[in-house]
């Protein structure tokens, strides 16, 4: 996953609700507020609580596994299971503030792409 660009950084600050400061920052501010990166774990914390209130957590995820090109595979007992390798690449994901970001950086900018 490529760096953040402020493109990206301020397209995630808007989906969060917030304003997204372009340089130099605005004289009537009496706090400056840094942009965020979008490489910790409240950043993380935040995107997948304004998803959950969007409801857009299980389309996201949904992206995510034909993005990363999930596996999905079928048991003897007529379940769809995910397979090992699958498993370990969500995990891999959710344990990875900065990967998360991007990928839901990337998920809105195909959903704006989208007529």
């Amino acid at each position: 996953m490529n760096e953040l660009t402020e493109n990206d950084r301020k397209r995630l600050t808007e989906y969060l609700g917030k304003e997204f400061y372009n340089e130099p920052r605005p004289k009537h501010a009496l706090t400056i507020i840094p942009n965020r990166t979008f490489t910790t774990w409240q950043d993380f914390g935040d995107l997948k609580d304004r998803l959950e209130e969007k409801g857009e957590w299980k389309e996201f995820w949904f992206w995510v596994w034909d993005c990363e090109a999930i596996k999905w595979t079928d048991s003897d007992f007529g379940e769809v299971l995910m397979s090992g390798d699958s498993c370990l690449k969500l995990l891999e994901i959710a344990q990875d503030a900065p990967r998360f970001c991007g990928l839901v950086n990337e998920w809105l900018k195909e959903k704006e792409a989208k007529p």
